[in-house]
């Protein structure tokens, strides 16, 4: 019997309506859980009696984008940086706003899903950090052809037969049907046209592969050829292996690999003070998945975690901290890099690059299983602290550092951590960014380099 497809509005291309949940057996329907913050545009909807019942997508610190439909639900809360549902109250990096004024497209229909988006306007503005993005939209958006590959998210069912949302945010890749097929009165039973500005995904007949969407997945966004605008390592490259031998790959308490870092001495890594819950560092990795079985890479646990005492997760400044390792040993392919004693502020224009293991593209949040470098440029504070990139936000202690043309170069998600490089000297540590915006990095200014001496020196001693 021939599965049922998704409708799904098309309007600025997200994801505004689900059709009906007939839509298999499974999760965000064949989908998988979503690694922490890595999709931190996505927004949690809740109703007057606390229930959480859409998804929704952050364009800007006071305006969320949702689908009309959940107007009625009485949605009245928005929960940002949510990875748990049932954590969410108690995780500090989760920002929750009231619903001062919702605004549905005026020639919505409820009957027929037309034009089913709606904007809800926060009470207070929302704070970007390395948990919450914002995700503007383009001034142009394409109408996706048949066969793209998108994504979808969301905290929907699980399950058809069981009325309950996921707890853990969930993603699939879906996609695109002409809406010629999707017409087809053995997907819709007639019930709905499919307008132009609709869009339909999923998958389709008998394929056992289902992905789709369903209740309570409302309202978030449909991503389609998608990037972060800071990331691939955009527009990079693989590594040779092992050509930068200083690189260190960071994993958390559940073996999961969240950052980079640099390898400073045998016992001492650099990153990023955000990069939390980290426990074990491997060295000499090119290959994340053949790391295990590589007898030249070295797994150091890490003993003690040090991160810059004036670190502020919302403004992340001081973004850096230390991990203390036993004891790694220098080969062909794991050496130390040390800090210069010194470290000029990099001028405008200076090329730079930058490296990591982050995801690829924002419709795919997993990390790259190879190394990746990309050139960069540094770019002068004074325009990265522009309205049209992070007004105001860019202090003397962080680097602006991307692509201005069309060739978009820079780090993203998973890449956190990692070095900065100008003319061979470590300038910088991967700290933020925002989608088709310049990454920031923390400088490794006279005030950062002296802690970070002083830290290691002083831990020598315990």
């Amino acid at each position: 019997m021939a599965r049922s497809l998704l409708a799904l509005a098309k309007t600025l291309c997200f994801v505004l309506h689900v059709q009906s949940c007939t839509c298999g057996e499974a999760e965000i329907i064949g989908g998988k859980k979503v690694k922490a913050h890595s999709l931190p545009h996505m927004a949690l909807l809740f109703n007057s009696e606390g229930e959480p019942r859409c998804g929704g997508t952050l364009l800007s610190p006071t305006w969320v984008l949702s689908a009309a439909h959940c107007f009625k639900l009485e949605i009245d809360t928005v929960r940002l940086g949510v990875v748990t549902i049932k954590n969410s109250k108690t995780d500090g990096f989760v920002q929750e706003r009231k619903v001062a004024k919702q605004y549905k497209h005026p020639d919505y229909e409820n009957a027929t899903y037309l034009h089913d988006l709606c904007l809800l306007k926060l009470s207070q503005a929302v704070e970007e950090t390395m948990a919450i993005k914002y995700l503007p939209l383009a001034n142009t958006i394409p109408d996706p052809k048949e066969g793209t590959i998108c994504m979808v998210a969301g905290w929907g069912f699980v399950k058809v037969d069981i009325n309950k949302m996921s707890d853990d945010l969930m993603s699939a890749d879906v996609t695109v049907i002409k809406r010629e097929t999707c017409n087809l009165t053995k997907y819709n039973n007639t019930k709905y046209t499919i307008t132009s500005d609709m869009v339909c995904a999923g998958t389709v007949d008998e394929n056992p592969d289902v992905r789709d969407t369903c209740q309570g997945d409302s309202g978030g966004p449909l991503m389609c050829n998608g990037t972060c605008g800071e990331a691939e390592i955009i527009g990079g490259k693989k590594v040779k292996a092992h050509s930068l031998p200083h690189m260190a790959l960071l994993f958390n308490s559940e073996g999961e690999p969240r950052c980079g870092g640099t390898l400073l001495s045998p016992t001492w890594v650099l990153t990023a003070a955000h990069c939390v819950d980290i426990t074990m560092v491997r060295l000499g990795v090119n290959s994340i998945k053949r790391s295990q079985k590589d007898k030249s890479v070295q797994v150091q646990k890490v003993l003690m975690h040090y991160p810059h005492p004036n670190y502020d997760s919302k403004k992340l400044v001081h973004d850096l901290q230390l991990l203390k390792l036993h004891r790694a040993k220098e080969s062909k392919n794991v050496q130390y890099l040390p800090l210069a004693n010194v470290i000029p502020d990099p001028k405008e224009g200076t090329k730079c690059v930058v490296a990591g293991w982050g995801a690829v593209e924002i419709q795919n949040p997993e990390t790259s299983d190879v190394l990746r470098s990309a050139d960069v440029a540094v770019i002068e504070r004074k325009t990265c602290n522009s309205p049209k990139y992070y007004n105001s936000k860019i202090t003397r202690d962080m680097v602006c550092a991307g692509t201005k043309g069309k060739k978009t170069q820079d780090t993203w998600t998973g890449d956190s951590g990692g070095p900065l490089m100008c003319k061979g000297v470590q300038v910088g540590i991967t700290s933020f960014g925002i989608a088709n915006k310049p990454g920031v990095y923390t400088f490794l200014s006279k005030e950062h380099i002296a802690w970070i001496k002083d830290t290691m020196r002083k831990s020598e001693f315990f």
